[in-house]
């Protein structure tokens, strides 16, 4: 019964693009670590494919600097996201 949880967990991530801030001020985008400077280029070429995908912007454990969180929020904005959505801390995959 626990696998059910987990499977639409990535079902729900395969329908957004999630960009998860961690405490520590690393990126990962859809998963994967990302630098700061490449994350809008990034963020541009997923959104080429499927421009209406939302992006969804999660800060580790509520700890993440404010200042980095939102110039994060922008760069999807400014990526080309139609939605950017914010969520709180998640628990580790």
């Amino acid at each position: 019964m626990a696998a059910a949880p987990q499977q639409e967990s990535g079902d729900r991530r395969r329908s957004e693009l999630w960009v998860d801030v961690m405490r520590d001020g690393t990126l990962r985008l859809a998963g994967a670590s990302i630098s700061e400077d490449e994350l809008e280029a990034a963020a541009r070429g997923a959104l080429a494919k499927n421009p209406d995908v939302p992006v969804v912007v999660a800060n580790e454990r509520g700890d993440t600097r404010e200042e980095l969180f939102f110039r994060i929020v922008a760069r999807m904005k400014a990526a080309g996201a139609k939605r950017v959505g914010m969520a709180p801390g998640r628990s580790k995959r």
